[in-house]
Formats: C-alpha cells, sequence, structure tokens
C-alpha cells in the first residue's frame, strides 16, 4: 500500500473513532428530549448561552429537557477522580445551570458530569451558586487589575498553560 492509501485509511479511522465517540455519548444520555447541543452535527442549537447579567457565556455539551426542567450534561474525556467532581468542574457545571435559568427562566436542579469512567450529579445548591457568583467577582477585578498573580504551586499546569511562554510566575 502506498503512502495515500495509509493517510486515507487513517482519516477513515479517525473519523469512525468520531463517531463512534458521538454515537456512544448520544448512548449515553439521561431520558429526555435534547433541546440544545454543542455537537452540529445533531443539528441541534450550537450558538453560546449568554447572560448579560452575569456578563457569562457558555456551550454547556448537551441540554436535556426532563419534565418542567432542563438538565445541562458535560463530558470530560478523563477519567473521574475518586470522591468528587473537581473544583473548576463544579464551578463548570454552576455555570451551565446559571445559564439555563437565565435563558430559559428555569432553574435545574443539578447539572451532569460525565468522566470517561463515572458521573456525578452536581446539585444547584444557594452554596455552589454563591461560590460561581464569587468567582465571577473575582474576574471582573482581576480584568480590572493592573496584574495578577498565578494562583497555584502545580508545575504541569503551567506547562500545560497557554501563557506558558510569556508568563513571569511560570513554575516549568
Amino acid at each position: 500500500m502506498n503512502a495515500a492509501g495509509i493517510i486515507l485509511l487513517l482519516l477513515i479511522g479517525l473519523a469512525l473513532l468520531w463517531l463512534s465517540r458521538l454515537f456512544n455519548r448520544e448512548a449515553d444520555m439521561p431520558s429526555g428530549a435534547v433541546v440544545y447541543s454543542d455537537s452540529q452535527a445533531l443539528g441541534k442549537q450550537t450558538k453560546a448561552l449568554y447572560s448579560q447579567r452575569y456578563r457569562l457565556s457558555g456551550k454547556p455539551d448537551y441540554l436535556v429537557e426532563q419534565g418542567d426542567t432542563i438538565i445541562p450534561v458535560e463530558y470530560k474525556s478523563s477519567r473521574a477522580p475518586r470522591s468528587q467532581p473537581y473544583y473548576g468542574h463544579k464551578l463548570q457545571a454552576a455555570a451551565y445551570c446559571l445559564l439555563v435559568e437565565e435563558t430559559f427562566g428555569i432553574t435545574p436542579p443539578y447539572a451532569l458530569l460525565k468522566y470517561s469512567d463515572r458521573e456525578f450529579r452536581v446539585p444547584f445548591t444557594q452554596k455552589l451558586r454563591g461560590h460561581l457568583l464569587n468567582a465571577l467577582d473575582d474576574i471582573a477585578d482581576n480584568q480590572a487589575a493592573p496584574t495578577v498573580d498565578r494562583n497555584h504551586d502545580v508545575a504541569a499546569r503551567c506547562r500545560n498553560c497557554g501563557f506558558n511562554n510569556v508568563c513571569d510566575q511560570r513554575l516549568a
């Protein structure tokens, strides 16, 4: 087989893998009608949700209508943490709940975080809402600040950061 044939087989394999993941996600969806999808392949809405009030926008992977509520569903390609979702993932789930509330006038009771090996139901509590609103306030404050210090001590996080090459506080 020549190089062009090998490349074609590789492209077909990658396309099949992508379709397999898409259909496996669909099979793994909670019950209900998908009313929003970040995947154009499903032909659903792909425009970001936006809240002017909170100056927040985002694109959940899916929104599933269950009775009179809408549940945000977010897929993560990584394995799940042992006991609970990562804090940043919880805030992301809360942000999608807030965006559903602002966009549709419906407050989701929870969001789903689906890792490659496990799923978590993240209740949209007043406490989590408060953490999210505090984080949004911090972001707004930092946008106005002349400099912003890094907020971690994890070298691997710095190595993977998009600003690594220009950051004067990088660890790696």
